[in-house]
This record gives structure tokens, C-alpha cells and sequence, in this order.
């Protein structure tokens, strides 16, 4: 997994980092025993077939929010604030594109994050 972002470029909200931890949470309720690590990727489209149907949505591009096991994670991408370890893997063009430096929670999208 490529990691491109490190980890002082973009500042993640408290808001956020709130949401990322209850995530982990479940998680780790989940599958127990792993050593589970948030990680905000960016995704250049994105789509889901809802449970029980063949019918699919597409969200399109954007921030999602995902657990990966610590191994997958670079030492020097990980961040960890208020107990949480996270790391942020977008790629530098699309940084560029949005202007981002923060990733805020936002209602509207899918998976309730984007960049700002």
C-alpha cells in the first residue's frame, strides 16, 4: 500500500478522529486479536452493491476510511493522537487538485469524511 501522504501534511479534525476511533473499535470487536490502524485512502471511484441485491451505487471519488493491520502501515506514516493510531495514504496530485490540508467530517458523503 502505497502511503502518500505524511503524516503532519494534512490535518485531521478532532471531529474525525472521533469517528476514525469508535471505527477501530469495531474493528478490533470484530476480529480481536489484530492490531488495527485507521487509514484515510483516497479511492478514484467507488461503488457497493447493497446486501441482498444486485443493485449497485456508486459514490465516486473521495476519501473512505479503512482498518489495515499494523504490518501493512510504514513506521514513519503512522500518526497517533489521543490513542489513535492512523495514517493517510492520498495521492500528492489529488492534494494538489483539491488544495486539501485538512480531512473534515462531511454528512452528505458516503463515508461521512472528505478533504477540504
Amino acid at each position: 500500500m502505497d502511503i502518500c501522504v505524511k503524516p503532519d501534511q494534512i490535518v485531521v479534525s478532532s471531529e474525525v478522529i472521533a469517528l476514525a476511533r469508535a471505527f477501530i473499535e469495531s474493528a478490533r470487536a470484530a476480529r480481536q486479536g489484530i492490531d488495527w490502524v485507521a487509514v484515510f485512502e483516497w479511492a478514484d471511484d467507488w461503488r457497493f452493491r447493497d446486501k441482498g441485491t444486485n443493485d449497485w451505487t456508486d459514490v465516486g471519488p473521495g476519501v473512505h476510511l479503512v482498518a489495515r493491520e499494523r504490518n501493512e502501515i510504514p513506521p514513519s506514516a503512522a500518526t497517533t493522537i489521543d490513542g489513535l493510531t492512523y495514517a493517510i495514504a492520498v495521492p500528492a496530485h489529488i492534494i494538489e487538485t483539491y488544495r486539501a490540508s485538512e480531512i473534515v467530517i462531511d454528512q452528505k458523503s458516503y463515508f461521512k469524511v472528505r478533504l477540504k
